[in-house]
């Protein structure tokens, strides 16, 4: 009996430690002395891991996690990497979840709820489909597997191309694609959102201006690096047509007056920013807002994004908005414009004071995009109304992106919108519109 005892603590003190440990248990000693060596060639003899604080997006699968390795060696060096450890069968472990859930009803009683049998017959879609072919998960699974396994294959062969043509993102040490683990050299733990706050507007720009030139060269490397990068949906005419349009649809829920006739006419005026679709493509990055950025220290000149995999070919000078103008942030407009210029400033291939100037009114009309649907998020997010009149409960899904932000984002939206010739009948129309937005 003691010894059934003693195997029951062992098992909880065990799971117990893989539930609150921060780290994959592949990513051993053993397995880093594979890729990290002192000068005599030993491994390291002490680990310490901390996963990296990743800001991600509701409803998001987290299918690439990444940590903070400090590896130490008999001789007294250190070392700090990054591992990306990554599980390709996430998503699918999420929707069979998903559909369980939703098969067995949120008010089951849980005395009805079938146990301890691998696959539970009270699902009867997957009772269905294990009666036809009981090995349908299995080949699921293999199926699934070759797919996200040539997708990581493919990542890291980006990652090498962004390597040879930028220093922006973190390089390539090792990938080991039997334990799907990438080792990269190290960003750092501080989050540039986080590494904002608190300061004043002239440590901000400093921050962020260093960032800028590196993401001006970055973005300088189009004609070399765009045909090697991935190239999925990127932004249209079209998506950005519909991205206003559910804007002013978001407003009405949150107690804005817009008679169709008045509808018709903001989209009309908002044309010019919708033909932005159809700049050419360039590197973008998969976010740009401060959360996508780490560092070893808030004050760091070196910030980095770690998302090398979704790099894609659309509009580069999105980048530079979404970074700039998200509340965490907390900059003025005019603090923005001068930033604006300072990547315009960094950007090799733009030649002249006219193209310049052309990109610079290119950046403040995609301003007013970014947050003429900020605005529309925030709205529907803290301000709408149920159909019985009683407000929603609003929870905070993105950091910074809270009900007091919402005027700073008004008013960025009506500065901008004063510098923009072409958009002064859009701003004559919206202005009075979202003066009425119930904010207090």
């Amino acid at each position: 009996m003691e010894v059934i005892y003693g195997l029951l603590v062992l098992g909880v003190a065990f799971f117990a430690w893989r539930y609150f440990s921060p780290a994959d248990v592949r990513l051993s000693r053993r397995f880093l002395a594979r890729y990290l060596k002192d000068k005599a060639g030993r491994g390291p003899s002490k680990i310490n891991i901390e996963r990296l604080p990743v800001a991600v997006a509701p409803q998001q699968v987290e299918e690439q996690v990444y940590f903070a390795v400090s590896a130490f060696f008999p001789d007294g060096t250190a070392e700090q990497v990054l591992a990306q450890v990554f599980y390709p069968l996430e998503s699918l472990l999420a929707e069979r979840q998903k559909r369980h859930k939703a098969s067995e009803g949120d008010n089951q009683n849980p005395m009805q709820a079938s146990g301890g049998v691998e696959y539970d017959q009270a699902v009867p879609e997957q009772a269905r489909r294990l009666k036809d072919d009981p090995l349908s998960d299995l080949r699921e699974e293999a199926r699934i597997l070759e797919q996200k396994n040539a997708r990581q294959a493919e990542e890291i062969k980006q990652l090498r191309a962004l390597n040879s043509h930028s220093a922006l993102f973190p390089r390539l040490l090792a990938h080991d694609a039997a334990q799907n683990i990438t080792l990269l050299s190290s960003v750092g733990t501080v989050r540039l959102d986080k590494a904002l706050q608190g300061h004043d507007e002239a440590h901000k720009e400093e921050m962020l201006r260093s960032l800028l030139v590196s993401l001006a060269q970055f973005h300088a490397s189009s004609g070399s690096l765009t045909p090697e990068l991935f190239a999925p949906a990127r932004l249209t005419p079209a998506l950005m047509r519909s991205q206003i349009a559910a804007t002013f649809a978001g407003l009405m829920t949150a107690g804005v007056p817009l008679a169709d006739s008045e509808l018709l006419r903001l989209t009309q005026s908002a044309e010019p920013i919708c033909l932005l679709g159809d700049i050419p493509a360039g590197p973008k990055l998969a976010e740009a807002s401060p959360r996508a950025f780490f560092a070893s220290a808030a004050l760091d000149s070196k910030y980095s994004p770690v998302d090398f995999g979704r790099v894609r070919q659309d509009v580069s000078l999105l980048d530079v908005v979404e970074l700039l103008c998200d509340p965490a942030t907390g900059l003025t407009p005019s603090a923005e414009r001068a930033l604006m210029k300072d990547y315009l400033g960094a950007r090799a291939d733009f030649l002249g004071d006219e193209e310049r100037k052309l990109q610079e009114q290119t950046l403040w009309k995609l301003s007013v995009y970014y947050r003429l649907l900020l605005c529309g998020y925030l709205s529907t997010q803290f301000l709408a109304k149920r159909r019985d009149g009683s407000q929603e409960t609003a929870r905070l899904l993105v950091p910074y992106w809270t009900k007091e932000a919402l005027r700073p984002c008004l008013s960025a939206l009506n500065s901008y919108l004063a510098e923009i010739p072409e958009l002064a009948e859009l701003q004559k129309l919206l202005a009075p519109k979202l003066a009425a937005l119930p904010i207090d």
